[in-house]
């Protein structure tokens, strides 16, 4: 998938937000295969969706998510640093999570 398709999804994307299904219609635009995506909302055995919080989606060495209301930045940092924690955390060079081991800087 080229860029520029991409970007034209995204900005769609960012004109009709849907706080539900935000994550998953992102996912989407960068071309995450659909099945994936539905296993990724299911809940119980079978989920792709290892997070134990139900506010939050873990998808292992893919992505972290969790929806917020309150200030950005005091969130980010408090995101960032539980990210680096899991077991399964998504690849981030800014948190050494092990998925990351013999990525370059």
């Amino acid at each position: 998938m080229n860029i520029a398709l991409v970007e034209e999804k995204v900005k769609t994307l960012a004109g009709r937000i849907n706080r539900d299904e935000f994550l998953f219609e992102l996912l989407e635009c960068y071309g995450k295969p659909k099945a994936s995506i539905t296993r990724l909302k299911m809940v119980g055995k079978g989920s792709y969706n290892l997070s134990k919080n139900a506010e939050e989606i873990l998808w292992k060495k893919q992505v972290y998510f969790k929806a917020t209301k309150s200030d950005k930045l005091t969130n980010y940092i408090l995101i960032r640093g539980r990210a680096g924690t899991l077991s399964s955390a998504p690849c981030s060079r800014s948190t050494g999570s092990p998925a990351c081991t013999g990525v370059p800087p």
